[in-house]
């Protein structure tokens, strides 16, 4: 919980994690693992869950539409000279859904414990 929050360098063996701490968390001190992980998404495939595939596409509007706005800006289009507004307005409110979709469908998982390496004086734990 310190601010700012602190950053540890770790590296990954197989499926085990090693945080490469000067010390272990004491007792009862929170530690937050992120994890990200990239998908597939192409004409033949989809690793990502149907049930958030309209999510993917609602982000995806939003920052089309946001590259738009900003290629729009000072050049003559058929809908007028506030076209790039729409596009941003449209683009943000997009972002703003899809960024409330991400913190409803976000994991938050407790499991295990963490061991330190100086604590046995080893680095198998």
């Amino acid at each position: 919980d310190e601010q700012p929050p602190a950053r540890v360098p770790f590296r990954v063996l197989g499926d085990t994690l090693a945080l490469l701490a000067d010390s272990a968390p004491s007792g009862g001190e929170m530690v937050y693992v992120y994890y990200g992980k990239l998908h597939t998404l192409d004409a033949d495939s989809s690793s990502i869950p149907a049930s958030l595939e309209e999510l993917v596409a609602i982000g995806a509007e939003g920052y089309a539409a946001l590259e738009w706005a900003s290629f729009a800006t000072n050049r003559v289009n058929v809908g007028g000279t506030e076209v790039w507004r729409h596009f941003q307005s449209w683009g943000r409110e997009r972002l703003d859904s899809f960024r409330k979709g991400l913190a409803n469908n976000g994991r938050r998982l407790k499991t295990g414990h963490l061991y330190s390496r100086l604590a046995s004086g080893r680095g198998d734990r």
